[in-house]
């Protein structure tokens, strides 16, 4: 069996056919999948997806991107919108925007009580220096807003304790000693897209760190990264989509969803001494462990 760890099937593209989706994945032997919250309103929309579907779980966050600007995070999603339908009987989302701003932890910790047998962990949160402002100050600003939103999430991961999704672009080190500093021990790297060493280091400070790996790991451009998945001990790993962004190089043209995780799977397998068989297992199991559920 095959579990999508990270995945945003709220955007529109998704959202409108979620039913296909479903059976895509069963099909693809793809039996479990984790709908990641980004802010409030996502994070309201991936419940409702938990919801819906058996074996589909959630998670509560604040994106580093919506931290530092929220109206960047619409231009970094390259326009893909939450589908208001992927939220029954909610307000329209500026409303809820205009509602929850100012008050995101208060309504994170909300859901996760109102919520709590289907919100698996906090996050995504994190770091991401690729859409800082070219204004010195400006970017001091939009570091200092991710930097507070990560030590609040990571507060309130060992509050419930619920484990971390940490979302890293272009900050390996300063990832790094953020871990360090706020005290994370047990959380995922989505979307792995550093080198070994960066793993390495990670696991020597704590054994509950896992890192997970999309479809990056197939791109012909991506060496340093299938030299990690080759390396890092099997037990601390999991697979992803991230669906719909970062579809695997076999169907790369298409829109990114969770029956694409057999491609990053059988990439991984490809990279490993072990057998097939004891990838896929092994994997699956890490993501049940990682995510507190029961086989």
């Amino acid at each position: 069996m095959i579990f999508d760890t990270h995945s945003h099937c709220y955007f529109e593209k998704l959202a409108i056919r979620t039913d296909e989706i479903h059976r895509n994945m069963l099909e693809s032997n793809v039996t479990h999948s984790v709908q990641i919250g980004c802010d409030i309103p996502s994070s309201l929309a991936a419940i409702s997806l938990a919801r819906k579907y058996a074996n589909w779980y959630a998670t509560v966050g604040y994106h580093p991107i919506d931290a530092q600007n929220p109206d960047l995070a619409k231009d970094r999603a390259g326009g893909k919108k939450i589908h208001e339908g992927s939220i029954p009987d909610c307000e329209p989302m500026g409303k809820v925007r205009e509602k929850y701003h100012g008050e995101q932890e208060i309504w994170l910790r909300m859901l996760i009580d109102e919520h709590r047998d289907i919100v698996v962990a906090v996050g995504e949160t994190g770091l991401d220096r690729h859409y800082l402002s070219e204004d010195s100050a400006q970017r001091a600003k939009e570091i200092s807003e991710q930097y507070y939103w990560f030590e609040r999430l990571a507060r309130v991961g060992k509050d419930y304790s619920l484990p971390l999704v940490i979302h890293s672009r272009d900050a390996r080190q300063e990832t790094i000693d953020a871990i360090k500093k706020f005290e994370i021990r047990s959380a995922v790297i989505h979307c792995f897209s550093e080198n070994y060493g960066f793993a390495k280091e990670l696991m020597e400070y704590s054994d509950g760190i896992f890192f997970s790996f999309s479809g990056i790991l197939t791109y012909p451009n991506a060496p340093e990264i299938r030299d990690a998945a080759s390396k890092i001990p099997l037990d601390r790993i999991l697979v992803e989509t991230d669906a719909p962004f970062l579809s695997p190089q076999a169907v790369r043209w298409k829109t990114n969803e969770p029956s694409h995780t057999k491609f990053v799977l059988e990439c991984l397998c490809g990279l490993r001494e072990e057998s097939a068989v004891m990838v896929e297992r092994t994997v699956f199991e890490n993501s049940l462990r990682f995510y507190g559920l029961k086989g």
